[in-house]
């Protein structure tokens, strides 16, 4: 056999799936793990790891241990507060989403993909395990939103390391408008030119649907449906209501949420 005919030996890395939840996003997460279950071949191989800090972003304890028992490949980091995210925010609701910044600091591991617990798994993201990069997202439409959109990060092991996320929190920057984490990535990736950053397709992060404030149909969904491998619910619940807090869906999307969410919690009788 020749060299050039020698079969490709791929090894997994070893990939954390992390992400960001208070008591307010309970419900995101949990229905956002079943998915993942449901799609993901690997996952329950997977360690899940959900940051918290103090009183400022928690999950009680009761509902730690209900996630844990559905879910015992799930932990719950405890992270330090940095001051830098008591700085101005547009968005008081949104300061908790300053923890996906700790995605970084896990060192322990080659690859992390992040998550917003807003998201529903549609599809099989096995793909995200073998991008040649330092770091892949999906861009982001409008361009005051910063080039990605940090909803979905894969992260390569270049930037594991805790020096990355000090520096990120370290600049200064011209306010963080509504996307607290989102501007401090985004600046990052900008001051280092040589980092591989690889653009996703929207399927991965999708989350232009019925009911969002930039949005008036479901067009887009509905022509992607069969690839889109992520839904996202982003934006604040003023302008765009999480599909948790919806007394009827606005979207097919919705109602695919919705789905899944009753199969999440079937036998816990109500959400706790």
């Amino acid at each position: 056999m020749s060299e050039d005919a020698r079969p490709l030996l791929l090894r997994v890395p070893r990939t954390a799936i992390c992400t960001v939840c208070d008591d307010r996003f309970l419900p995101g997460l949990e229905t956002l793990l079943h998915s993942l279950r449901a799609e993901v071949p690997a996952f329950d191989r997977m360690p899940v790891r959900v940051f918290q800090s103090g009183d400022r972003t928690r999950l009680h304890d009761d509902r730690r241990a209900r996630l844990h028992a559905r879910h015992p490949n799930v932990a719950f980091v405890e992270c330090a507060w940095r001051p830098a995210y008591d700085g101005a925010l547009e968005a008081e609701t949104h300061r908790s989403a300053y923890l996906a910044l700790e995605s970084f600091r896990q060192t322990d591991m080659e690859r992390v993909i992040y998550m917003d617990c807003d998201m529903l798994c549609t599809g099989d993201l096995g793909e995200l395990l073998f991008l040649d990069c330092d770091f892949a997202a999906v861009p982001c439409r409008k361009p005051s939103a910063g080039r990605f959109n940090s909803g979905l990060m894969v992260i390569g092991r270049r930037l594991l390391c805790h020096g990355v996320a000090d520096e990120m929190i370290a600049k200064e920057r011209d306010g963080a408008g509504y996307w607290a984490d989102q501007p401090l990535i985004n600046a990052y990736l900008e001051r280092h030119s040589t980092l591989r950053v690889t653009a996703l397709p929207e399927i991965y992060n999708f989350m232009y649907i019925a009911g969002h404030p930039d949005l008036d149909g479901d067009d887009a969904f509905a022509e992607l449906r069969p690839f889109i491998r992520l839904i996202h619910w982003a934006g604040r619940e003023q302008k765009r209501p999480k599909p948790w807090d919806l007394a009827a869906p606005l979207s097919e999307a919705d109602q695919l949420w919705q789905a899944a969410h009753r199969a999440a919690t079937a036998g816990l009788g109500g959400r706790a």
